[in-house]
């Protein structure tokens, strides 16, 4: 019984993420892209860090429809 609801529960999150986005919002200061609610607090704490991350190492967001035509890569110390 317990193995027939984690394979009904697990078809159904791989039918969430492959029809997903994969260019998802990590800077949530992108107002109007991307809306939240209560439950998404640790997903946004986490971007939050990746976000600190990011900057703290020199790098920036990339996603699909930036202005930037080249992508600078930090080279490795």
């Amino acid at each position: 019984m317990l193995i027939d609801f984690d394979e009904a529960v697990t078809r159904e999150d791989k039918d969430i993420l492959e029809s997903t986005d994969p260019d998802a919002l990590v800077d949530t200061r992108r107002r109007g892209v991307e809306y939240s609610m209560e439950s998404d607090k640790p997903g946004m704490l986490i971007r939050k860090h990746l976000m600190q991350l990011l900057a703290k190492h020199g790098e920036a967001e990339v996603y699909r429809g930036m202005n930037a035509a080249v992508i600078p890569i930090a080279k490795a110390a």
